[in-house]
Formats: C-alpha cells, sequence, structure tokens
C-alpha cells in the first residue's frame, strides 16, 4: 500500500496518486486507534471540508470510518475554514477535528489536517502515533451515527461575540479576497457585522482556484491589489484556502505581509501597555527581534509549523504569536490561526490609525529598521538534500557580510550581526527546497538569493 506521511501540517497528497478514498479511510481508521486507546472516542470528532475537488465527498467518507470504528462524527454541512472546526471542536467538549483540506498548495493536492481537543494543531506525537496507527483494526465498540451540524453558521456566531466589543473606530472600506476557498462570504459577513463597507472577490466556487494557488502573497493576490485600488479601499485582506491564514494590501496596493501584520500586532499591544513574549516560528521576520528588545519583550523563536506556536501557547504568557506563512494568533482565542479573526483585529488597527496603513509602517521602518524579505521555491531532487543542507552550513558570508550564527532550528538559518539573514529549508508538505532571504531592500534580498541558488546548483552537482 501507498506509504502515508504527515508533515508540518498534517497529510498532502497528490489526489487520485497519493490522495485517494482508501488512504483517507486509513487515515481515520487509524485515528479511531488513537482515540480508543487513550479513551477519548466517545467524544466525538467534528469532520471539515474545503471547496477542493472531492474533498466533501473525502469528508463524508472519513466520517462513515470514524462512525464505523466506534467514533461518534459531527460532519459539516457546508465548506468550512479550519478554524470554524477547530471552535466547534472546543464548544462542544470533543475529542478533535479532522478537517479535509490541501490549505494554501496548488489544486492538485488535497489532505487531512487533525485538529487536538483544544482546538489546535495536534502534537507531533500526537500525530506520529496516528501514522504509527495506520492499517492497524480500529477495535472500536458498536458503530454510531454521522450528525450533520451547520458548523460555518456556529462559528460566525462565536466569532461575533469573541469580538463585541471590539467596534472600530471608523467604518473602513475593505475588499476581501477569498481566493476561492471555504472562508468565501465568511470573511466578508464577519467583517461587514463589524461596521465595515465590504466588497467581496474570488468568493465562487472553483477547485482550480482561477488558475492560481490558494495562497495569500505575490503574486498570487494581484487580484485584490487591483481591486483595492478601483475600489478605493483602506484595506485588503485575503485568505487561503481554508481561511486559516492571511495576507493583506494597503490603500496603495502594497502587499501587506503576514511579518508587517505580527509586527503590527504585537506594536499595537505592547504600546497599549499589554506584557508578554513574542512567539514566532524561525522563518519570520527580525523585526520582531528588535520591536522586543525596544519594548522589553521576550521573543521565542520555534521550528517551522503552527504547532510549535501552539505549543508555546499552551505554556501561556504570549502576546502574539505566529509564522511567515501568514498563521497568526492573538490572546482570548482557542490556540489555532484564524485568517478572519486576524482580518477583524488588523481592521480595527487601522481604523484606529492617524494615517494609511502604508505610511504607518513607514514610520515603523524608520523607528525600527527596513525590513524585507523574499522567498523563493525550487524544485530539487530528494537526494541532493543532504548535499545542500551541508553547503549551506559551510556559508561563511551573506550579501558580503560575514555570518554571525547559523540557526538550525529548522533547516539552516545564516544570520548576520545586523540581524538581516538567508535561509534554507526543505518543505514539509510539497517536493521544494524554500530559500528565504530578508534584508534592508528588496534588491538585498534578491542579491541573497541569488547567492543561495548558486550554492544550490553547485551542490545537486
Amino acid at each position: 500500500m501507498t506509504p502515508i506521511e504527515f508533515g508540518t501540517d498534517g497529510w498532502r497528497g497528490i489526489i487520485a496518486d497519493d490522495f485517494t478514498r482508501e488512504n483517507v479511510g486509513r487515515v481515520a481508521r487509524a485515528y479511531a486507534c488513537v482515540l480508543h486507546a487513550d479513551g477519548t472516542a466517545c467524544r466525538g470528532v467534528v469532520v471539515g471540508y474545503d471547496r477542493r475537488f472531492l474533498s466533501d465527498r473525502m469528508a463524508a467518507h472519513a466520517a462513515d470510518e470514524l462512525s464505523a470504528a466506534g467514533v461518534p462524527a459531527k460532519l459539516a454541512s457546508c465548506p468550512v475554514t479550519t478554524p470554524a472546526v477547530s471552535l466547534h471542536v472546543v464548544n462542544g467538549n470533543h475529542a478533535g477535528g479532522l478537517m479535509v483540506t490541501a490549505s494554501h498548495n496548488p489544486p492538485e493536492y488535497n489532505g487531512i489536517k487533525i485538529k487536538s481537543d483544544v482546538g489546535g494543531s495536534a502534537s507531533e506525537e500526537y500525530v506520529a502515533r496516528i501514522a504509527a496507527s495506520v492499517d492497524r483494526p480500529p477495535g472500536g465498540p458498536t458503530p454510531t451515527v454521522v450528525e450533520r451540524a451547520d458548523i460555518a453558521a456556529a462559528y460566525v456566531e462565536r466569532l461575533l461575540a469573541l469580538h463585541a466589543d471590539d467596534r472600530p473606530s471608523r467604518r473602513l472600506r475593505i475588499v476581501v479576497d477569498s481566493m476561492h476557498g471555504s472562508g468565501s462570504g465568511i470573511g466578508a459577513s464577519v467583517l461587514r457585522a463589524m461596521g465595515h463597507d465590504v466588497v467581496g472577490i474570488r468568493y465562487s466556487a472553483n477547485p482550480l482556484f482561477g488558475g492560481v494557488f490558494p495562497e495569500p502573497i505575490p503574486p498570487h493576490i494581484a487580484a485584490l491589489q487591483r481591486a483595492v485600488g478601483a475600489e478605493g479601499a483602506d484595506l485588503g485582506v485575503a485568505l487561503d484556502g481554508d481561511g486559516d491564514r492571511i495576507g493583506a494590501v494597503t490603500a496603495d496596493g502594497e502587499f501587506f505581509s503576514p511579518h508587517r501584520i505580527l509586527a503590527l500586532m504585537a506594536l499595537a499591544a505592547l504600546r497599549s501597555g499589554a506584557s508578554g513574549r513574542i512567539v514566532k516560528t524561525v522563518s519570520t521576520t527580525g523585526m520582531l527581534d528588535r520591536i522586543g528588545q525596544s519594548f522589553g519583550a521576550p521573543v521565542t523563536t520555534t521550528p517551522i509549523g503552527f504547532k510549535h506556536v501552539v505549543h508555546e501557547i499552551g505554556k501561556g504568557g504570549v502576546l502574539v504569536g505566529g509564522e511567515e506563512s501568514g498563521g497568526l494568533w492573538a490572546p482570548g482565542y482557542i490556540p489555532e490561526r484564524d485568517g478572519i479573526r486576524i482580518g477583524v483585529i488588523l481592521a480595527n488597527i487601522v481604523a484606529g490609525l492617524g494615517r494609511p496603513l502604508h505610511e504607518e509602517w513607514d514610520a515603523v521602518g524608520r523607528e525600527f529598521g527596513a525590513w524585507e524579505y523574499l522567498r523563493r521555491d525550487l524544485a530539487v531532487p530528494l537526494e541532493a538534500r543532504s548535499r545542500i543542507e551541508a553547503a549551506g552550513k559551510t556559508i561563511a558570508s551573506v550579501g558580503g557580510a560575514p555570518v554571525a550564527r547559523a540557526d538550525t532550528t529548522d533547516g539552516v538559518k545564516l544570520v548576520r550581526d545586523d540581524g538581516y539573514w538567508l535561509m534554507f529549508r526543505f518543505s514539509g508538505t510539497e517536493p521544494l527546497l524554500r530559500l528565504y532571504a530578508e534584508a534592508p531592500t528588496p534588491a538585498m534580498c534578491d542579491d541573497f538569493l541569488a547567492e543561495a541558488e548558486e550554492i544550490v546548483v553547485s551542490a545537486r552537482g
């Protein structure tokens, strides 16, 4: 049988190749095995799905397999976001969640995310137990019945209740780009209920996502950038395929990356007198380190993957947390990234500014330095992986400046004395080598990445 390998955030596979009905059933039965072993199966599992090809049918199949194994399954009645599933898990005191999605990956992918009983990403240890249980008999008691639930409506109601006191100081015109994902309609309705004037784009169901990847970064958000200008909007918000990640666009059409959103959230919280740790993954902006140092706020750096941020949230005392790929978190919520909730928080911050967001960011740059970021993905043969990683560790300088330290928290990150850096890391969900760079200007980021590509070509042989 095809091996099932769990990556950074669950299991992903090519539809009809790895991601098949048979393999979905194997994962669901393995999940049931672990739940029975822990004595939590009776609490049931919430099953959701996005708008990808066959997601609804695969979710129904997973729910049937869980039910047949004696695990009560509550199946979403329509496509939902991953955070909606997580909230439903917590609100109903369920044992966990199973979300059929490949998140921001290309349309030929689909997959499964496993959610813990506290609403966050399941730990590496827990997922490893599921992986080890694949093809074991679930050994459950009498089969149960699959229940249908309006998880989307319950999510909107809960999110609005959480932010009932966070009414913005002024009404913004906002364009919400759902990127044809399962956040379609939901994000716009929440922001509209918060008092904003909202225009929605790319909200129709489209398994091919309109010819772009459902990842809220350039070049995939060009439609949002155009719409913000055409609508004269104050802000643009983009959601990924399952609604747990966010990207943004300023009034002048510039991409406002998750790095910037997280930094702005940290600044807003610290300037208001809040305290706590800033938690970030190793590929997230160094500006957060400077902000933390300026305000005396500790900064905790984790491996890539929101599950590591979740682990830190569980320890307590976190002011903000997040990752470069758009998964961000703020207190008062389950330990889960949520693009729509962060959109509400970002809109509230922007409404309170005395100037446009891009002008505010220019001021932040003058205070904490300019931090520009670029990522480049390369298809690299798997057999070259060890050679590339070894070559990365031998680099002595980046952009003409000596490497002060090599951070191997996840991949190889080469950091200069001024805090700017270059990083090599193999993707946990796709056969790709990711190259990351942060520098004072986009041109310098390009130079860093060009150096990295030369090293990769040489190491590939």
